[in-house]
C-alpha cells in the first residue's frame, strides 16, 4: 500500500507580499484600541510568521474589552484567481466542530435526557432486539466506558482515523459518502484488535488520554438517539439559533456555502504537490470535524462556549474539570470536556485537509482570539494557526498585564483531525 504523508511536506511561499491587508473592522473610534506600537507589532509579527509558513491565506482576531481589539486579514483565499482572504469567507473549521457536539450532549444532561456520566453500554449494543444504537462489535469496557470519558477523550477507545485502509478510501476516494456508523464500526474494530495502529489509544477509561475521533462521533449519534432528531436538526435548534450563528452549518454534501475561501493540502500524496481539498466530502467527520463557519460566527461562539452561555453554571464547572496532556500539568496546557485549556485560554482548533482554524477566550478578562488558515499541517505536523496564535498572544501580554501568564514556550494543544490521527 502506499504510505501517505498526510502533514505539510514543505513550507511553500506562494509569490505574496505577505503584507496583510486593508480589510479589517477596527474603524470604530468608540473601541479602545492598543497602543500603535503594539499593532504595528501584530502586524509585523504576525506578516512575518504567514510567510514563514507559507500558508496560501490567514484571517487573524484579537478583542481584548477595554484594551484592543484587532482584525487583520493576509493572503489569498484562491491561488488560480488571487482573490484575497475576506472575513465574510467560510472555511471548513475541522475539530472545532467537537465543541459543538459536546455542548449538545451537556444540554440534553441539563435537559435530564441523558446523564454525561452514563456508560456507553447505555446506548450502544450489539443486539438488533435492544432499541439501542446497533455496532458490528461489542464496545470493549462498555458499560466501564461514560460520555464524559468520549468527551474528554479518555475513553480508550481507538480513532478509526489511525487505520490505514480507512486513509485510503479517504484520499483514493475523495467524494465518497461515510456513514457515521460506518466510522465507529471501524474504530470499535480496531479497539477490539488492541490499537495495532495507535497503540496508546487503548487503556483502561479514565487511566489515560488519546486524541480518538471516534468518540465525538458516538456522541453525535447518541445526539440523534435520544432526541430521535437528525444532528443538523439539534445543531439549528439548540445552538446556532439562539446564538444567531447563521453562517454556520453542517454540510450535506461536499459543498461549502458562499463565499468561501479555498482550502489546499499536501496530505495524502507523497510528491509535495499542493492540492485543491475544498470540495472534498467531509461526512468522514461526522459530529466531528464536518462543521462549516466563518470568521464572526467562530468568535461568537468562541465566547459563548468558553463563558458557557447554553449550560446550567454547574455544568460549565464539570466541563472545565481537566485532564493531563501531553506531560503538562492541568493548570498550564490540558483537555477537558470538549475544549481545550491553555494558561487561562479555554477553545479548540480544527484542521483536515485544506483548513486550520481555532477560536479560544479567557474568561477573566473576556477575551476571544481567532485565527483561520486555508491550509492545515506542516511539515513537522504542527499546524499553522497554533504558531499565530503564540505570536498574538505573546505581543498582546505587552499591553495588558492581565495577559502575561502566556508563556509562547507552551503550545496550544495539538489537536489534529486529520486522517491521520
Amino acid at each position: 500500500m502506499k504510505t501517505y504523508k498526510l502533514w505539510l511536506l514543505a513550507p511553500l511561499l506562494f509569490g505574496l507580499s505577505g503584507c496583510g491587508s486593508d480589510n479589517n473592522n477596527n474603524n470604530n473610534s468608540n473601541t479602545p484600541q492598543f497602543s500603535d506600537r503594539t499593532l504595528r507589532d501584530l502586524e509585523t509579527a504576525v506578516g512575518e510568521k504567514y510567510r514563514e509558513l507559507g500558508v496560501p491565506g490567514l484571517l487573524v482576531g484579537l478583542w481584548v474589552p477595554g484594551v484592543g481589539e484587532w482584525t487583520q486579514s493576509y493572503g489569498v483565499s484562491d491561488l488560480d484567481t488571487q482573490a484575497p482572504m475576506r472575513f465574510d469567507q467560510h472555511v471548513r473549521i475541522g475539530s472545532v466542530t467537537k465543541t459543538y457536539t459536546v455542548t449538545l450532549i451537556l444540554q440534553l444532561h441539563d435537559d435530564g435526557l441523558l446523564n454525561i456520566h452514563d456508560p456507553v453500554s447505555k446506548y450502544f449494543s450489539t443486539d438488533p432486539a435492544s432499541g439501542k444504537i446497533m455496532l458490528e462489535q461489542a464496545i470493549p469496557n462498555a458499560d466501564r466506558i461514560t460520555l464524559r470519558h468520549m468527551a474528554n477523550l479518555t475513553s480508550g477507545i481507538a480513532s478509526y482515523t489511525a487505520d490505514p485502509d480507512f486513509q485510503d478510501q479517504v484520499f483514493n476516494n475523495n467524494q465518497r459518502q461515510w456513514q457515521p456508523l460506518e466510522l465507529v464500526n471501524i474504530g470499535i474494530a480496531n479497539t477490539v484488535a488492541g490499537c495495532p495502529y495507535a497503540p496508546t489509544a487503548c487503556f483502561e477509561p479514565g487511566e489515560n488520554w488519546f486524541y480518538s475521533n471516534t468518540n465525538a462521533v458516538m456522541l453525535s449519534l447518541i445526539v440523534e438517539h435520544v432526541t430521535g432528531k437528525s444532528y443538523r436538526e439539534v445543531l439549528h435548534e439548540r445552538i446556532l439559533a439562539p446564538l444567531g450563528l447563521q453562517e454556520t452549518d453542517q454540510p450535506v454534501d461536499n459543498t461549502i456555502p458562499q463565499p468561501f475561501a479555498q482550502g489546499y493540502t499536501f496530505q495524502g500524496r507523497d510528491d509535495n504537490v499542493l492540492q485543491n481539498a475544498t470540495n472534498w466530502n467531509p461526512s468522514w467527520g461526522f459530529g466531528v470535524g464536518d462543521l462549516t463557519s466563518d470568521f464572526e460566527d467562530l468568535r461568537i461562539w468562541g465566547r459563548a462556549v468558553g463563558r458557557g452561555d447554553l449550560l446550567k453554571p454547574e455544568t460549565q464547572a464539570l466541563r472545565q474539570e481537566q485532564v493531563s496532556v501531553g506531560g503538562h500539568q492541568p493548570g498550564v496546557r490540558a483537555y477537558a470536556v470538549g475544549i481545550g485549556y491553555n494558561q487561562g485560554w479555554w477553545g479548540h482548533g480544527g484542521e483536515l485537509p485544506g483548513y486550520n482554524s481555532m477560536t479560544f477566550y479567557r474568561p477573566d478578562i473576556d477575551a476571544v482570539m481567532v485565527v483561520i488558515a486555508n491550509s492545515d499541517e506542516l511539515e513537522d505536523g504542527a499546524h499553522p494557526a497554533y504558531f499565530v496564535g503564540d505570536v498574538i498572544i505573546d505581543i498582546a501580554a505587552r499591553e495588558s498585564p492581565l495577559l502575561e501568564v502566556f508563556d509562547p514556550d507552551v503550545p496550544f494543544i495539538n489537536d489534529p483531525f486529520s486522517p491521520e490521527d
